[in-house]
């Protein structure tokens, strides 16, 4: 059995590794996900408040379950903008942001105006991803551009999601 990890601070108790999640609680990760796959759909966090209650002193934790996937939908526009990107590892890197916001992940994330949010990558020329939500794991991917076609881009994605809705 190998010692504590040397990046963690110790739970209450010294018992189990924990981070700070602010408020006076302890949040420890769990790595409840057998397989990769099911790693995608869902991430385990136990929360402690520390110090502990009286009931969770009789408990040694409680759990919460984060179950945040969001089905990706892509309009033929934000397709042809992204097969468009002439650098490969940028589409990479946009397609890596993509999966990481199925699996819940929105990360720099800012709202435009009529239900249009952007997903920003700072790299670059400073990519701009748009799209809408609908319902809440359903996200429509609109178009994209970078800073400088930012104005343009708005508007666009702006029209595109008005044409949706009807």
């Amino acid at each position: 059995m190998s010692g504590p990890d040397p990046g963690l601070s110790s739970g209450p108790a010294g018992l189990l590794p924990s981070f700070s999640g602010g408020h006076g609680q302890r949040v420890i990760p769990v790595a409840s996900a057998t397989s990769r796959a099911e790693f995608s759909e869902f991430s385990t966090v136990v929360t402690l408040r520390y110090p502990p209650s009286r009931r969770q002193l009789d408990r040694p934790y409680s759990i919460e379950y984060t179950w945040r996937v969001y089905q990706v939908r892509q309009t033929d526009r934000f397709r042809e903008w992204l097969a468009g990107v002439d650098d490969r590892l940028t589409r990479i890197r946009l397609g890596r942001r993509l999966e990481k916001v199925q699996r819940g992940s929105l990360g720099d994330v800012a709202p435009v105006g009529e239900g249009v949010f952007e997903l920003r990558e700072d790299f670059g020329p400073g990519w701009r991803m748009y799209f809408v939500r609908r319902g809440r794991v359903l996200i429509v991917m609109l178009g994209g551009g970078t800073k400088r076609t930012q104005g343009r881009d708005i508007a666009a994605a702006k029209r595109l999601a008005a044409k949706l809705e009807d």
